[in-house]
């Protein structure tokens, strides 16, 4: 077990350690120098963003054009009917904030309240239904071009949303 002392002189110490083989981290770990010129944060004001339309309403995209972001935050208002779809390299995280409805994964009615969160990997078609207001975490952030519906999927059989086991 380790001492406080050790825990202590570790959490003090300037050394950089490496994270475990075959984990890929998005920011440089030697780098700990603060720059006036490039801080290593950034902060939106969601409610502050311009709304766009997308095809599950209406959303305020935080980060999306930061071009190194590992992911984007979005403030998502679930509109009507919203349009199924799934994305082939993006996982998204949803967390539930006002509202309740179920969210489609996958053709599974998955009943959702506030302070639900799901993951949503890449893949899986979904959709949310009913009145509600969530937080979208897309990893990596949101890409235009990797958003797929159903009449597109249809036409590709090889789409890891829809293969379908013969048996």
């Amino acid at each position: 077990m380790e001492s406080r002392r050790h825990r202590i002189h570790s959490l003090r110490s300037n050394q950089v350690r490496s994270p475990p083989a075959g984990v890929l981290l998005p920011f440089n770990l030697t780098d700990r120098t603060p720059t006036m010129s490039q801080p290593r944060y950034h902060k939106v004001q969601l409610d502050d963003l311009p709304e766009i339309e997308c095809c599950c309403g209406t959303t305020r995209r935080g980060f999306a054009d930061l071009p190194d972001a590992p992911a984007s935050i979005h403030l998502l208002k679930v509109k009507d009917e919203p349009t199924s779809h799934y994305h082939q390299k993006t996982a998204e995280i949803y967390l539930i904030l006002e509202g309740e409805g179920v969210l489609e994964l996958d053709g599974e009615m998955v009943p959702v309240k506030p302070m639900s969160s799901i993951l949503i990997q890449p893949g899986c078609r979904h959709r949310a239904v009913g009145q509600m207001t969530l937080v979208n975490i897309p990893v990596p952030k949101h890409d235009d071009k990797d958003f797929f519906y159903e009449e597109e999927a249809n036409k590709n059989e090889s789409s890891p949303a829809l293969q379908v086991d013969p048996t």
